[in-house]
């Protein structure tokens, strides 16, 4: 039997190109680093407003106070729509490159199970999948082959099928 590997970062991308590693991967860590800095900037934007409300007098205002509120204030609100603006273009970015990175992830996954079971041999998918001596059992669903694999997805899908339908009955 193998052990499980040690879960590491780079084992989650080992599967996955270099160079989609450099076009997809790293891209994706940068928009997702500027995209999470928006929303300290937008706080310091709308501090530097209310310190403009601040600095506002309460009586006595002339012209040029109510001047500077008012250019500070739409200053603020252009620097807010900009804000606005980058962070839906910037999560709609890092969105489509996460996506498209794990969908490679995955499609490379997917590749090497399916080189891997189509090398074996007929008698696996009829008796067992790689055991030495005897035909494992799964908890009773008969053999680990194609059958027994089969047997335990079904019953996987059956038990979160449940789950599902249970959790709705709680909350309805």
């Amino acid at each position: 039997t193998t052990s499980a590997p040690q879960q590491s970062f780079k084992l989650l991308f080992s599967l996955v190109p270099r160079r989609d590693l450099f076009v997809l991967v790293f891209p994706a860590i940068l928009t997702s680093m500027l995209a999470g800095g928006i929303a300290p900037f937008m706080t310091y934007v709308i501090g530097q407003n209310f310190d403009a409300f601040a600095d506002f007098p309460l009586s006595g205002a002339t012209s040029a106070d109510k001047h500077k509120l008012l250019h500070s204030v739409g200053i603020a609100a252009l620097e807010l729509v900009g804000l606005a603006v980058a962070s839906l273009t910037l999560s709609s970015v890092m969105s489509s490159l996460w996506i498209s990175a794990g969908e490679r992830n995955a499609k490379a996954i997917r590749r090497k199970v399916y080189d891997a079971v189509t090398t074996k041999d007929m008698v696996w998918f009829d008796t067992k999948m790689g055991s030495d001596d005897s035909v494992k059992t799964a908890e009773g669903d008969g053999p680990i082959g194609a059958g027994g694999l089969m047997a335990k997805f079904a019953r996987c899908v059956f038990v979160c099928f449940e789950t599902s339908v249970s959790l709705a009955h709680i909350f309805i």
